[in-house]
C-alpha cells in the first residue's frame, strides 16, 4: 500500500515539474524552465527512463540559454 502511494506521489511531482517547466519555457523563463525540467528528469529516474517530451523541452530550454546537458547528448 505504501509503495503505491509513494509511486503516485512521485508521479504527481514529475507532472508538476514538467507542467511548470513547460509553462516557463513558453514564457521564455529559460533558467527556471531548465531547473524544473531537470528535476522532472531526475524524478523519472534519469534520461533513459524519462518521457521523450520532457527531454525535448529540456533540450529546447537549454538551447535557448546556450547550454546543454551531457546526458542529453547522443
Amino acid at each position: 500500500m505504501w509503495l503505491r502511494r509513494l509511486k503516485k506521489f512521485i508521479a504527481h511531482r514529475v507532472a508538476l515539474h514538467f507542467c511548470r517547466g513547460t509553462t516557463r519555457l513558453q514564457n521564455q523563463q529559460w533558467q527556471d524552465a531548465v531547473h524544473d525540467l531537470t528535476k522532472a528528469v531526475s524524478l523519472e529516474g534519469g534520461p533513459e527512463r524519462c518521457d521523450p517530451l520532457v527531454l525535448n523541452n529540456l533540450a529546447n530550454a537549454e538551447a535557448a540559454i546556450g547550454t546543454s546537458s551531457p546526458e542529453l547528448a547522443l
